[in-house]
């Protein structure tokens, strides 16, 4: 392995570094527990411009208009989701890190989403691969994810207001625990 020399840094909790033009905000320090038998790794969220909340593999609290909540994981229920999407009370919420769900799972999902949105009068949802998410100021994203939705799912309308965009955040390069390039399994 050649060294990274400056093209790495390490950010811990409260960290604030200047990436391609986006400020990012370190946040938290530990994954969500995942297993009683072994302490939890390391885990730093970011938020972006103060805009966009990605918490990697926690349910971290912090001040952010949007949230990219992990939809699944095997570290976290249902019930956690609901809890931290109430404690934080986002604008906006979109659904990543599904990557382990089958579509019956992403119907769950996109149900319990749909539930909360109504709730808290949201935007709380699973944009569609593809779908640009225009948030206020300068920042938008576009999911770029390959999961397939239900056939019985319409694009969703985006009543969201902003200026143009003068940058985007790629959704699927910030959520690092689902594959980019999916390669069929030898049978």
């Amino acid at each position: 392995m050649t060294d990274p020399g400056d093209q790495v840094r390490v950010v811990r909790d409260g960290d604030v570094v200047q990436v391609a033009g986006f400020q990012l905000r370190a946040v938290g320090e530990k994954h969500h527990r995942s297993h009683p038998d072994v302490p939890p790794v390391d885990n730093v969220g970011f938020l972006v411009d103060d805009e966009v909340f990605h918490p990697g593999d926690a349910l971290t609290m912090t001040d952010a208009p949007t949230l990219l909540i992990p939809g699944q994981a095997p570290w976290m229920t249902i019930p956690d989701m609901i809890d931290y999407l109430r404690r934080m009370a986002p604008r906006r919420a979109y659904a990543i890190h599904d990557g382990l769900l089958n579509d019956w799972g992403l119907q769950v999902l996109d149900g319990v989403l749909r539930t909360e949105a109504e709730r808290m009068d949201a935007d709380i949802r699973r944009p569609l691969p593809g779908e640009r998410v225009r948030l206020a100021g300068r920042t938008q994203f576009t999911h770029r994810g390959s999961r397939r939705w239900p056939a019985q799912r319409q694009s969703p309308t985006s009543p969201e207001a902003g200026s143009a965009a003068a940058a985007a955040v790629d959704v699927d390069r910030m959520k690092d625990h689902e594959p980019h390039v999916r390669t069929p399994v030898p049978r």
